[in-house]
């Protein structure tokens, strides 16, 4: 953990830069199932996801997606290896895991109580049900899925037991070679991050400034608000993305960013700046997403309705094209009534041309 804190001001936040090996091990295992509804991320996780057995991914949705809170566990961030966190959870009470992981069900409105959820799997059927259809409607889980669930939370034991061993095969199988492939990139981030002076800033500007994204239509900013500590990590395989997940440590976010060194910095780290480039070029080999582009030249602004109208596409593939756009900078988002319309960043396409430029010439 960096120990250098930032005061940004007028907010009283203070904000920390940490590789934070453990939460950054997790959050990786975590992305393994946005290649389903998002793309742009690091090859690593689309190439990991295709080799899972169906038994593997299976549990991954029950202990990863659908139980995740009973994973983060006290501490979290301090954990210096992944290893080490594995044993602390081996040891964590199971009925702790078991009221961590519940966390999120326990806000759906008409929540019946936790005996109530426990004792009937067509109770917790439709409590779930009710919150997909309202929230994620898409990404409803089906009845296996629900029924592993419901089992692991009926047996608290079974369930750290099934955490465990499948973190610890995706660590040791996929995830350990990998981290020590980018520990250095990340520890660069870091450092970089490290020697600038971000006082003067509000919330949102350093969010924005950290992440290299326009943050003002994302739903962080209102987790932002209620919290005094940010700690920023950076990964190397969230694409062009933004991450947070909450701490134990009262009113504390943690934020996944792409790693990165700030504008105008000087990597000393080639790597990283292929990287960089290598996630917004990504967002450029796809025919329909320059073909979005293409019709941004020609009109000011498009509607996500107007995409599919015009490429004749479908409301989730012309989500996950404008999601990758947005997030690489290539296209401005903004509400219109209920709808979400786009524009075309020019500045962010010159500043690509220029940093290719610049690349070419080291």
């Amino acid at each position: 953990m960096v120990d250098r804190n930032f005061l940004i001001t007028p907010t009283d936040i203070s904000v920390t830069f940490s590789v934070a090996p453990a939460l950054n091990a997790l959050y990786s295992i975590k992305l393994l199932r946005g290649a389903d509804y998002v793309s742009g991320l690091a090859s690593w996780v689309y190439e990991t996801i295709a080799q899972l057995t169906a038994e593997a991914l299976l549990t991954h949705d029950a202990v990863v997606e659908m139980l995740f809170d009973g994973l983060l566990i006290p501490g979290l961030a301090q954990f210096t290896d992944f290893d080490a966190y594995l044993e602390q959870l081996a040891k964590t009470d199971s009925q702790q895991l078991r009221a961590m992981a519940l966390t999120w069900i326990r806000k759906i409105d008409g929540y019946p109580g936790d005996e109530a959820l426990l004792a009937s799997f067509e109770v917790f059927q439709n409590v779930i049900k009710q919150h997909f259809a309202h929230k994620r409607p898409a990404h409803e889980p089906d009845e296996a899925l629900l029924q592993r669930v419901h089992s692991l939370l009926q047996a608290p034991n079974a369930m750290r037991e099934a955490m465990v061993k499948h973190l610890a095969m995706l660590w040791e199988g996929y995830l350990k070679d990998e981290w020590e492939r980018v520990k250095g990139l990340l520890e660069e981030s870091v450092q970089a991050f490290e020697q600038v002076d971000l006082s003067g800033l509000t919330a949102p500007e350093i969010v924005q400034y950290v992440t290299g994204r326009d943050v003002s239509n994302i739903d962080l900013m209102a987790k932002i608000s209620d919290v005094h500590h940010v700690l920023f990590v950076p990964s190397q395989h969230i694409g062009p993305y933004i991450g947070w997940m909450p701490s134990d440590t009262p009113n504390m976010l943690y934020i996944i960013y792409t790693a990165r060194v700030p504008k105008g910095a000087q990597s000393q780290n080639t790597a990283l700046d292929r990287s960089q480039l290598l996630i917004r070029m990504n967002a450029l080999a796809d025919e329909t997403r320059l073909r979005m582009l293409e019709l941004l030249t020609k009109h000011k602004e498009l509607c996500a309705q107007d995409f599919i109208n015009m490429l004749e596409l479908s409301q989730s593939s012309a989500s996950r094209h404008l999601r990758q756009l947005t997030a690489t900078g290539f296209v401005k988002e903004r509400r219109r009534d209920v709808a979400k319309c786009y524009s075309l960043n020019r500045e962010h396409i010159q500043d690509l041309l220029e940093a290719l430029e610049l690349f070419f010439q080291n």
